[in-house]
């Protein structure tokens, strides 16, 4: 036996094959994370009348009612769109609440 055995291997068809399925493969349809000033614009421009100061207050550590963080740059949180649409939507009521009633109907403390 001498040299190479043959093979059916087709280097150049492959190659070939592979830039093919390179360019019909499509790329991931996942919006871009956004900062909190970016989320801002976002759910505004979706409805949601939300300033910059009030989301800043919702999600402080000690309030921790924000949307959802999903991941961070650095100390920046980040935020994905889906999810920031779902909070917002959590967060509408029927009524407007009003904490000065709720404190008379309790009775005292």
């Amino acid at each position: 036996m001498s040299g190479v055995a043959p093979s059916s291997f087709d280097l150049g068809k492959n190659r070939s094959e592979r830039a093919q399925r390179k360019q019909t493969m499509k790329a991931p349809t996942v919006l871009p994370l956004m900062t909190r000033q970016q989320l801002v614009a976002f759910l505004n421009a979706n409805g949601f009348p939300v300033s910059e100061a009030t989301l800043n207050k919702l999600c402080a550590p000690k309030v921790n009612q924000g949307p959802p963080i999903a991941q961070f740059w650095g100390k920046r949180p980040l935020y994905q769109p889906a999810p920031a649409l779902e909070w917002a939507r959590s967060m509408l009521r029927d009524k407007p609440s009003d904490i000065a009633g709720q404190a008379e109907t309790s009775g005292p403390v």
